[in-house]
């Protein structure tokens, strides 16, 4: 992990493993970003454009917010999130 995002207090206030997650998709966007400039500057006819680095997503828009098996849990039908969501949401599952 890059020394710098350790010292990102929103960072640091996520559960180590949608940290860990979260990395690993700004990292695979990344090397997506690459692969097509790599193949933009060999066959420009195949895109409508440059490829354009990625970015923050808008504040007011979605996003995505990856939990693993670990750290949710479904309870009598209700599919438990980590404590620093305080959420609930019902399922048809009983428990897993």
């Amino acid at each position: 992990m890059p020394s710098d995002i350790g010292e990102n207090n929103n960072f640091q206030k996520l559960p180590a493993q949608t940290a860990q997650w979260t990395i690993k998709k700004v990292k695979e966007s990344w090397n997506y970003f690459f692969r097509a400039l790599k193949t933009y500057k060999k066959h420009p006819e195949l895109f409508s454009g440059p490829p354009r680095p990625p970015k923050y997503k808008n504040k007011d828009g979605e996003f995505i917010l990856i939990f693993t098996n670990q750290q949710c849990s479904i309870d009598n039908g209700i599919l438990k999130f980590p404590k620093i969501m305080d959420l609930e949401v019902k399922t048809r599952l009983d428990d897993v």
